[in-house]
């Protein structure tokens, strides 16, 4: 019908999903699925706020604390253990009568002491006090990701040394791209090399027009192809 048309056959190409993403998505399952099965309750919906809460203070390897502490400049406050109810306090409340009387008092207290020391001075040096902090604890984050950031970028160097140009290189064929008798390898020689970090290769059949990373092809011990 169409003499410039060329159809070609092969497989569907199927999109990968974000490994990340993924794994992030099964961590939050898994935590519903454990406090529906610990609280003997079927609504999920209702776990949602403790695990936003878990999420949010647990301890971040790369940022060295909490996404929470991250941004705040400070732990999360959760429980009694973390308000401003005493211990020794809390060890004798009984039942939820007895704690709504102690945050009463509390509150009467602090209304008492609010009126003698807050003043329009001191509010305001609290709240300075509390920004720094938070810009203090941003900064630390930054630089924590910069040395994850240089920590990996040394490992990946070392699994994946630098090419040369005229080696012989092994590049995986996407499965879409080739049918079930083909090869799941292509031997190709690196021809160039652009900023240090992007390889050019080519096969017999001439030069591939993508950029390839270093980590998208392995090395082979021989040279098999010559330029």
């Amino acid at each position: 019908m169409w003499s410039q048309v060329k159809i070609v056959y092969g497989k569907a190409c199927h999109s990968q999903s974000q490994g990340l993403i993924e794994r992030g998505n099964q961590d939050i399952e898994s935590m519903i699925a454990t406090w529906m099965e610990t609280n003997d309750n079927a609504k999920w919906s209702e776990s949602l706020r403790f695990i936003h809460a878990m999420k949010n203070s647990a301890f971040h390897s790369g940022i060295k604390r909490s996404p929470y502490e991250a941004m705040f400049g400070c732990t999360m406050k959760m429980g009694l253990a973390t308000s401003s109810i005493a211990k020794n306090v809390i060890t004798e409340l009984i039942n939820e009568d007895d704690l709504i009387f102690v945050l009463e008092d509390s509150k009467i207290t602090i209304s008492n002491e609010n009126e003698e020391t807050n003043t329009t001075e001191k509010i305001n040096e609290d709240i300075d006090i509390d920004h720094n902090q938070g810009k203090k604890s941003i900064l630390k984050s930054l630089q924590s990701l910069e040395k994850q950031a240089k920590k990996m970028k040394t490992i990946s160097n070392k699994n994946f040394p630098a090419a040369l140009i005229g080696q012989t290189v092994r590049v995986k064929i996407p499965d879409f791209d080739r049918c079930k008798i083909e090869s799941r390898k292509l031997l190709a020689v690196v021809v160039e090399i652009i900023d240090e970090e992007f390889y050019r290769i080519g096969s017999k059949a001439g030069a591939l027009n993508q950029l390839f990373t270093r980590n998208q092809f392995t090395l082979c011990g021989e040279k098999f192809i010559s330029l």
